[in-house]
């Protein structure tokens, strides 16, 4: 293993044709990078330090400052993996969006990059992809709408769950192996999956019905779920980009959950947390980032809880916090977390089936909008790509 320097594009171009990598962990220890994603166009900041570093990075990303995560456009300072601390002395907000990286690490979720600062990891999307693969395995033709990751990106988390083979293991497994498990998988369900990706935050529900209607019309495919990834970085069909966050996520949310209605499909989307509820013990409504009208106009939200101890467990808590379907005051679901294989399980299920520790088993009615804590104009052309992995 040689030790070398280099940035995330980098390692993401590098990742792409074989090569593995580590981190350093906050705690000193190595730890592997499972996958690379590259996140097109996102609105960037540039964070310059006291000692004359410059880091350009999503206006979202997370450093670590006194123990806790904060955003980089908030950023008055970050901490240092010895201990220190490293003052900002300037944040400058970009005007047009870029191309970012980002890496995926196991639990727990802070990293140290080659100049010492620690950097926060998590992810919406593997609950996301977790629910998708539940869906595939249940015998449903799942829609996942990605406004981040690419096609092939998520593609391989799904495989590398519903194959049950790590993410890093999937370039390394044999035809043999891999045509066995996948023949094995055909035998016991009937789903589908398709998967697209738009630009950040240049779609929204009129991006979404045209795509519903390339994929009847030329694939005759009609899916039976839709997850969405994610809500923040939707686009409104009815108002510009706002600074009032508030108001332009309550009017996406309200145009998700009314496409879902008019299509009669659930709709899964995820939504950030606010600072109070990082690491803490128990989640509300009032916890959800930038906007508490998302709750508000969701028929479910599931949140989800994750101490120091969890992580070392390598567990989350699933916690009900609103439910239109019945009562929300059940006990939360302790669930394992599985990176490598993008999967949740329940920790004490015989299956990867998280509604069989729901009222009603697994027969219950399905969500039509949900929202997790982890870690919402491109018009359709004729020759729009469409990454296609179906089990039937």
């Amino acid at each position: 293993m040689k030790k070398i320097n280099l940035n995330i594009e980098k390692i993401h171009e590098l990742k792409q044709v074989g090569y593995d990598f580590k981190v350093k962990t906050k705690s000193g220890d190595l730890t592997n990078v499972l996958d690379t994603v590259m996140k097109p166009q996102r609105d960037t900041v540039t964070v310059k330090f006291e000692n004359g570093l410059t880091r350009t990075v999503a206006d979202t990303h997370r450093f670590a400052f006194n123990g806790e995560e904060i955003y980089a456009k908030d950023a008055v300072a970050v901490d240092l993996a010895d201990g220190s601390t490293l003052k900002v002395i300037d944040t400058i907000i970009h005007d047009n969006p870029e191309d970012v990286f980002d890496i995926m690490i196991p639990e727990p979720h802070w990293y140290v990059d080659q100049h010492n600062m620690i950097h926060h990891n998590t992810g919406k999307s593997l609950g996301l992809c977790s629910l998708a693969t539940q869906y595939i395995l249940q015998g449903y033709s799942v829609l996942y709408i990605s406004m981040e990751m690419d096609e092939e990106a998520v593609s391989k988390r799904i495989d590398a769950n519903i194959l049950d083979i790590a993410m890093d293991d999937l370039k390394n497994t044999s035809y043999n192996v891999f045509d066995k498990k996948l023949t094995k998988i055909q035998t016991k369900c009937t789903g589908s999956f398709k998967v697209k990706q738009f630009p950040t935050s240049c779609a929204g529900v009129m991006e979404f019905e045209s795509l519903l209607n390339e994929l009847w019309i030329k694939q005759n495919w009609k899916p039976d779920i839709i997850l969405n990834d994610y809500l923040g970085i939707t686009k409104s069909k009815r108002v510009a980009s706002s600074d009032n966050t508030y108001t332009y996520q309550k009017i996406v949310s309200e145009e998700l959950r009314g496409f879902a209605i008019e299509h009669g499909l659930p709709l899964w989307s995820a939504v950030q947390t606010n600072r109070d509820a990082w690491g803490a013990t128990d989640i509300s409504m009032a916890n959800i980032a930038d906007s508490a009208a998302v709750a508000a106009t969701a028929d479910f939200v599931l949140g989800v809880i994750e101490t120091e101890e969890l992580i070392m467990a390598q567990q989350q808590l699933i916690k009900a916090i609103k439910n239109r379907y019945g009562s929300k005051d059940v006990a939360p679901i302790q669930m394992t977390v599985d990176k490598p294989k993008q999967r949740w399980t329940c920790v004490n299920a015989s299956n990867t089936n998280i509604y069989q520790s729901t009222p009603g088993g697994p027969e219950a009615p399905l969500p039509s909008m949900g929202t997790s804590k982890t870690s919402a104009m491109m018009d359709m052309k004729p020759d729009t790509e469409i990454v296609d992995w179906s089990l039937t």
